[in-house]
């Protein structure tokens, strides 16, 4: 059903319209449910290259191809390629965002999940510390994001200690 609801929105509104990458993204994120990965980040990549040639530099559903198609090569275990889709997302929400809307919060903290995994505990302390940074402007000091902002730099903050002794 969802391919013949795609091929009614391109006959419709042509191959390279936007209202399609939303389509596209929204069957990579069906894809991606039923855990074929390859298959979602196809999907997601055709969503990129459209909004990329229709979109502004910085649009904010530039971002959220970015972001799906992150999800998809977190799944494939391809951790470089998602930093680098995750870069270009919070480039493109930085321009169009607020830097304390969520898409930008997630990100970052994200990246440095993704940071910390990889065993680069200063890109992930900067990432984390970043979001705490957020956290503690607009979050109450009990809020269990924040809380667990501060153990995530805490982590990553001993883990650097113990690399220099």
């Amino acid at each position: 059903k969802y391919g013949k609801a795609l091929t009614i929105w391109k006959k419709t509104y042509g191959e390279e319209h936007t209202d399609v990458a939303m389509r596209l993204d929204n069957m990579g994120n069906v894809y991606q449910d039923e855990k074929k990965y390859s298959k979602a980040l196809e999907y997601h990549k055709k969503a990129l290259q459209i909004r990329e040639k229709h979109l502004p530099v910085g649009h904010s559903d530039v971002g959220v191809s970015h972001n799906n198609a992150v999800n998809a090569y977190v799944c494939l275990d391809e951790n470089d390629s998602a930093l680098k889709h995750y870069e270009l997302a919070l480039k493109a929400n930085n321009k169009s965002l607020h830097s304390c809307h969520a898409h930008v919060i997630m990100t970052m903290e994200n990246m440095g999940s993704i940071y910390e995994d990889q065993c680069n505990y200063g890109k992930a302390q900067y990432y984390y510390r970043e979001t705490g940074n957020i956290f503690r402007r607009t979050l109450p000091a009990n809020y269990s994001d924040l809380r667990n902002m501060e153990k995530n730099i805490a982590r990553v903050s001993s883990r650097l200690e113990d690399e220099c002794f």
